[in-house]
């Protein structure tokens, strides 16, 4: 909302698209997906991917942004391993749980929610 108010609603299109670009660039091509959540928050899902994987992906995610954008823009990525115990809502929830975290710490950050955590 801040960006679009600054920038116009254009912008803030074009800055949704780019963030979209820079998650496709990063994820494995026919095995990952990456996609738009809503609003402002993206998704990536990454089969097979361990944990160290993931955050390694994750953070050339948030630092192509950050150098993308002069650090107008940050994100906060909350990653979160599946667990079939769990299932799947349990799954988003800890994954949405762990970018507010991200969030709440400052921002421009990654935060990793377990099922130990």
């Amino acid at each position: 909302k801040a960006y679009n108010d600054q920038y116009g609603h254009l912008k803030g299109d074009e800055l949704i698209t780019g963030i979209g670009r820079i998650i496709t660039r990063h994820i494995r091509e026919k095995v990952d997906s990456g996609f738009r959540y809503g609003g402002d928050e993206f998704t990536a899902t990454l089969p097979g991917a361990n944990l160290k994987q993931s955050c390694q992906i994750a953070e050339r995610i948030r630092q192509s942004m950050e150098e993308a954008e002069s650090k107008k823009i940050t994100l906060s990525i909350g990653l979160a391993e599946y667990d079939f115990k769990v299932g799947v809502n349990i799954f988003v929830k800890m994954a949405d749980d762990a970018m507010y975290i991200a969030k709440r710490s400052g921002g421009n950050r990654i935060h990793l929610m377990t099922n130990n955590a």
